[in-house]
This record gives C-alpha cells, sequence and structure tokens, in this order.
C-alpha cells in the first residue's frame, strides 16, 4: 500500500473480512461475533479460513509477503510503521467501540490500549 493509497475498510460490512495482498478477502466459512453483554445479540459475523485451499492460499500469501517484507529498507519499514501508526490514530475512537463491544472492556481502557499499539 502506498501513502497515497486508502486502506480498504474492513468494518462496515456484515462480514468482516481477512485481508490478503492489501484486499479484502472472504472464505468459504464464517464465524458470529456476539455480544458479551447480550449474548442473543449478533454484532457481525468474521470470515475464516476453513478448507485445505484457503489455508494453502493463506500460507503462500504469507510466504510472498515474507520475501517482499525480508529485502524492505528498515527506512522503508519505518515508513509503514509510522503510517499504520497514524492510521490507527485516525480511526481510535471507532475502533476502541469495536473493542468496548466485542469485549467487556470500557471504552477508556480502549481507548488506552489503542493509544499504547500506536506508540509501540
Amino acid at each position: 500500500m502506498t501513502a497515497s493509497t486508502s486502506p480498504p475498510d474492513l468494518l462496515s460490512g456484515s462480514t468482516i473480512p481477512a485481508l490478503l495482498n492489501g484486499q479484502a478477502r472472504t472464505f468459504s466459512e464464517s464465524y458470529e461475533v456476539r455480544d458479551p453483554h447480550f449474548p442473543d445479540k449478533v454484532l457481525h459475523t468474521a470470515s475464516a479460513v476453513s478448507t485445505e485451499a484457503e489455508v494453502n492460499e493463506v500460507l503462500e500469501v504469507a510466504a510472498q509477503a515474507a520475501k517482499s517484507w525480508k529485502k524492505t529498507s528498515v527506512l522503508e519499514r519505518r515508513k509503514i510503521f509510522l503510517r499504520a501508526a497514524k492510521l490507527l490514530e485516525e480511526r481510535i475512537p471507532e475502533y476502541a467501540k469495536k473493542e468496548v463491544e466485542e469485549t467487556t472492556s470500557s471504552l477508556p481502557w480502549s481507548g488506552f490500549e489503542m493509544n499504547l499499539a500506536k506508540e509501540s
């Protein structure tokens, strides 16, 4: 992903996809993510790797990504991490809200964790 490319919106649909080669990807199976405060409430579904072919696809993509990352200079890696931190910072309220919905975390704690992740 280049600095001018927007990352895919992974949280707006009813099924949360995987991210492969920078593209949202759904697989043949999914599972429900339920609200821990109200277990009868389904928040969304998440795509799940469930066949041997899907596992092999994910492993191949990961292997190619590892080869590419190994060739990436330290300066370029730094740029990538700083861009990721910036994107996270822009979305802390959205992601913290999702964490509260999906866990028993409080909003202040979720915000703290997101800020800690951004600084890491």
